[in-house]
């Protein structure tokens, strides 16, 4: 009686945990895989579907500004996230562009965010037109530290010059600031 008893027991056991297995494997099929930008390398975006967005992540070394940006023959938007479900924290369908060919500037996105070292970050790409399906690049570039705060520690309009008081014209050439970043460095 004991034998059939522990047989049962066991014979439970293992069911359960080939519930809870299937049951953790099927809610990872349903999660969505979220592929991982790299600092200035190009990833194909290819929407197949009207209204299709596709989602990346990135999680920056470092501090700073970093630019998303887009490349291609169609007019695309993008927005960045901090969380999947939350809202963003900027958004752009347009690139701004001095160059000669801008026509296919500025129908591409750029993007340019402060983002904080080690935190993860949420990218939406998609077609500006939910009715627009086809293909670009994307790909984000780290440009350069954040400013936290500018200090001046000289005021030009009162410095003075031969003995004449600068106040009444402003000449910033002669202005001394101290730039604190984001990182806590000071330049």
């Amino acid at each position: 009686m004991k034998t059939n008893v522990r047989k049962m027991l066991l014979v439970f056991v293992l069911a359960l945990v080939t519930v809870f297995t299937f049951a953790g494997a099927g809610s990872a099929e349903n999660e969505p895989e979220i592929p991982a930008l790299e600092t200035d390398r190009s990833t194909d975006v290819i929407i197949r579907e009207a209204g299709e967005v596709k989602w990346f992540s990135f999680v920056p070394e470092q501090s700073g500004i970093y630019r998303f940006e887009a490349n291609g023959d169609y007019d695309n938007k993008a927005a960045v996230y901090t969380e999947l479900n939350g809202e963003p924290i900027a958004e752009n369908d347009d690139r701004f562009s001095t160059s000669t060919s801008e026509e296919n500037e500025r129908s591409n996105f750029q993007l340019d965010v402060a983002l904080e070292a080690e935190q993860t970050y949420y990218f939406a790409a998609q077609m500006c037109y939910d009715d627009t399906v086809g293909d670009f690049t994307v790909q984000i570039s780290y440009l350069r530290r954040a400013i936290q705060s500018v200090t001046v520690l000289q005021d030009p309009r009162l410095t003075y010059y031969d003995g004449y008081d600068t106040d009444s014209e402003v000449s910033w050439s002669g202005a001394c600031v101290e730039v604190t970043y984001t990182d806590g460095s000071t330049g």
